[in-house]
């Protein structure tokens, strides 16, 4: 008999003990009793911890189940977003390409009324400096372009030069007799040429 079975057996007899033969029988049937109870009451505790335990199983499985559903559907919805921002930006590339083409074609017609409109002035400068004779000015002499008028200006100065002073030597005054390189004198203006 253990301890805690002669304790239990003193408190239920009050602390006399019978030991004839009869009262050993009925603390052993009364032991054997309490030892079916306490096992039922173990085995009843193991089956709440194992259900206990199966439900835990269970709830971590169908939590785990919807953690996956969650992240699947997170992914198609990143996946949606995402080719609906690929759609977007695409669409917004479309629309800056357009614009930028919209843009160049008014540069390009830009330029070309530009082009078109110095031409016409173009003519009419070239058909009113034919016409100006009426006028006075620089196009009134029939010089168009500077290349002309600047050499009109230089034969100016040169014949002014030459009838101011005698500059036989150079050829304006008439004579076609060339002076000999030795006899310029450098410093002078057709040594400068020279």
């Amino acid at each position: 008999i253990s301890d805690e079975e002669e304790i239990l057996e003193l408190l239920l007899t009050e602390g006399m003990l019978d030991y004839s033969a009869a009262g050993r029988k009925a603390a052993k049937k009364r032991i054997a009793a309490l030892k079916k109870q306490k096992s039922e009451k173990l085995k009843a505790a193991q089956k709440k911890k194992k259900a206990e335990q199966d439900k835990k199983k269970k709830a971590a499985a169908k939590q785990a189940k919807e953690e996956l559903a969650r992240k699947k559907k997170k992914k198609l919805e990143a996946a949606a977003s995402s080719k609906s921002k690929a759609k977007a930006s695409t669409k917004k590339l479309e629309r800056e390409q357009q614009k930028q083409q919209k843009e160049l074609e008014k540069r390009r017609k830009k330029r070309k009324r530009e082009r078109e409109l110095v031409e016409k002035k173009g003519k009419k400068a070239r058909l009113s400096s034919f016409s100006a004779d009426k006028r006075g000015g620089r196009k009134a002499s029939g010089i168009p372009d500077k290349k002309d008028r600047a050499t009109a200006v230089v034969r100016g100065y040169l014949t002014r030069i030459a009838k101011r002073e005698d500059l036989a030597g150079l050829g304006f005054s008439g004579s076609s007799a060339a002076l000999p390189a030795s006899a310029v004198e450098a410093t002078g203006l057709l040594g400068m040429a020279l």
